[in-house]
Parts: C-alpha cells; structure tokens; sequence
C-alpha cells in the first residue's frame, strides 16, 4: 500500500470514527438538523446530502434495491433511511439496536412531504433509548463516556 493511500484510509477512518460523528452532532446543539424532498426522495444532514451508496458499501447491500421514504409505516425505504441517517452519527456496529426504535420515532413522524426537521438526537438516546446515561451529564454521554445501549 502506498503512502498517500495509506493517510487517505487514516483520514477516512478519523472521519469514521463514532467519537468524531458525535462531536459533530454536538455542535450542532445534540440535534439532527434534516431537510427532505419527497417527490426526489432526498434528504439532507446538515446541508449535506445523504446517498445510499455509503450504507450499500457498509452493509453490502444492492444499490439497486435501497431507496429513501419517510412518513410509512412498515416501509423497507424508512429502514434504509433511518440507516443511513444513524450511521452518520454512531458506528455500524450500533445500528441495528437502535433503528427500529429511529423509525419509529422520527422516521415514520416525518410528513409525506417536503420538510425540515431538527431532530433531538442526544436527548432521545440520553433520556429514551439508554435511560441509565441520564444521569450523566449531556456532554459527557455525546463524546461517548461511560454508555452502555443493552
């Protein structure tokens, strides 16, 4: 492997990494900040737009069968999308015991339309998803000390 490959997969694995995601979404105030297009099926994290080609590459899933919905109930596009919005915030490895708990409360609340949405992600996995992290100090559960999600 050569050297420019070898800091290429160095950068890229910082930028992976679970520590660096939450540091991000707590300058963002512990919030997902979302926008979607419904009739394109996009949507967007911070002003960037997810793809489904980061979760197919991470999962080896077939690009050809993954789309976005929202708004549905029982909908493999709100699984997909739940997916890739969780896995810009916290590792694989920790998808699935959150994502059918993400659908259920912010996938499937989104209106069957275009919107925008700050989603509270830090006090929802605080106070609903692991409730023993709340008696940890917000700051200290979102730079990931001393969680446990069982």
């Amino acid at each position: 492997m050569g050297l420019f490959k070898f800091l290429g997969k160095m950068v890229n694995n910082y930028f992976e990494d679970e520590q660096f995601k939450l540091i991000r979404v707590q300058k963002h105030g512990g919030a997902l900040d979302l926008k979607g297009f419904y009739t394109e099926k996009r949507v967007f994290l911070y002003g960037e737009e997810l793809t489904k080609d980061k979760i197919c590459n991470t999962f080896g899933w077939n690009p050809e069968k993954v789309y976005f919905s929202w708004g549905k109930k029982e909908n493999e596009g709100s699984f997909y999308l739940a997916n890739a919005i969780l896995l810009e915030v916290y590792d694989k490895e920790r998808l699935p015991k959150l994502v059918d708990r993400f659908i259920k409360d912010c996938i499937n609340r989104l209106p069957e339309e275009d919107f925008e949405y700050v989603f509270p992600i830090q006090q929802w996995f605080n106070n609903d998803v692991n409730p023993r992290s709340k008696k940890l100090q917000d700051t200290q559960s979102i730079n990931g000390a001393d969680y446990d999600d069982d």
